[in-house]
């Protein structure tokens, strides 16, 4: 049986996450599941920073699928110390969680230092 679906439709949802976020944020373990965990200091919340459309690259061809290239965001101020284990894109005026993804190699990092947000990719696969 085969299966397949037009790239307009897997861009559209990876363009409503570029479109839509407004911040990304640093977390440490667990998972955040609200809004305000991911984005309150004293929540899980360890760095926090605006972000846009043009922050983005893409949607473009994936390795087996469709994606966007969430771009680098240098000096980001820490603001409580914790292990880096999550970075999560954000919609502030929904209040909405748009994406979570572990941090390749978590690590600890402290209040008073800055960070970077690497970049990365979210990829929405082909269906098999």
């Amino acid at each position: 049986m085969t299966k397949t679906v037009e790239n307009s439709v897997l861009d559209a949802a990876l363009d409503r996450i570029k479109n839509s976020c407004t911040q990304i944020s640093c977390c440490h373990p667990p998972t955040p599941t609200t809004y305000a965990s991911a984005a309150a200091n004293g929540g899980k919340c360890l760095a926090i920073t605006d972000i846009s459309g043009a922050d983005f690259t893409g949607p473009e061809d994936g390795t087996s699928g469709r994606k966007i290239t969430v771009g680098q965001k240098s000096s980001v101020e820490v603001s409580t110390t914790g292990s880096a284990e999550h970075f999560v894109l954000l919609n502030s005026t929904s209040t909405l969680i748009m994406y979570i993804t572990d941090v390749s190699g978590p690590q600890e990092i402290t209040d008073g230092n800055t960070m970077t947000f690497n970049s990365w990719a979210i990829e929405i696969a082909d269906p098999t």
